[in-house]
């Protein structure tokens, strides 16, 4: 099998996804864009702005967008502002989807304080989750600015899957959904028949299947709307 590591990269350049260039356009991100194979990302930081929009169902994220194997994404940092104007997007500081079935994303020791702002789901450190669990801890969301329209959170935005969380923080944080979920550490657990204009401290969901273990968790100076 092939693996993909990356260690103590940094990317400080524009990251511009050109609205109207083409149907099916790819996703975007500060160090990487997507990756069918196994992939640990270590020690890596995006200081530069990733920017798209017009397209539908594109994640743009500060380190890796779109995942679709397992990945470890350890001791890794984004700066930049991360944003969408597309439709049905995501976009998040750390790594924006990861949804194939199968999988598992470890993030550990991670950090954003970039704005992040997108049409649909925006989130400080994950933007979607499937697959079969995620695990996110010691990471944090500070000093910045989400917003999106169904989800926005300083953690993770969206999860249909086992959620692990624990000893993560946010701090001067503020948020803005519209008449969507907003929440520092996770907005909207689905599949859900969730209610519109929920606001929580911690999380927000309705009846859902999968496992929600969070532990460990402290937020400090939340905002809500702009």
């Amino acid at each position: 099998d092939t693996n993909i590591t990356i260690n103590n990269s940094k990317n400080t350049g524009e990251i511009i996804l050109n609205i109207g260039q083409y149907s099916k356009a790819p996703n975007a991100a500060g160090i990487l864009a997507d990756t069918l194979a196994y992939t640990i990302i270590k020690s890596s930081n995006n200081e530069g702005n990733v920017y798209g929009g017009g397209y539908l169902n594109i994640s743009y994220a500060g380190i890796v967008a779109n995942v679709q194997e397992d990945i470890l994404i350890d001791n890794c940092k984004n700066k930049g502002q991360i944003t969408s104007q597309g439709s049905n997007d995501i976009a998040a500081g750390i790594l924006g989807k990861i949804i194939v079935q199968d999988t598992i994303a470890d993030i550990t020791n991670c950090e954003n304080t970039g704005d992040i702002t997108a049409t649909t789901v925006a989130a400080g450190i994950l933007g979607q989750a499937g697959g079969d669990e995620f695990r996110i801890k010691d990471s944090s969301s500070n000093n910045c600015k989400i917003q999106a329209t169904l989800a926005t959170a300083g953690i993770v935005g969206v999860s249909s899957t086992d959620t692990h969380i624990s000893n993560c923080r946010t701090e001067n944080l503020t948020l803005n959904a519209n008449s969507g979920s907003t929440a520092a550490i996770l907005a909207l657990e689905v599949p859900v028949n969730y209610t519109l204009g929920e606001v929580g401290n911690i999380y927000n969901y309705t009846a859902s299947p999968s496992l929600i273990d969070i532990k460990n968790i402290s937020v400090k100076n939340k905002k809500v709307g702009f």
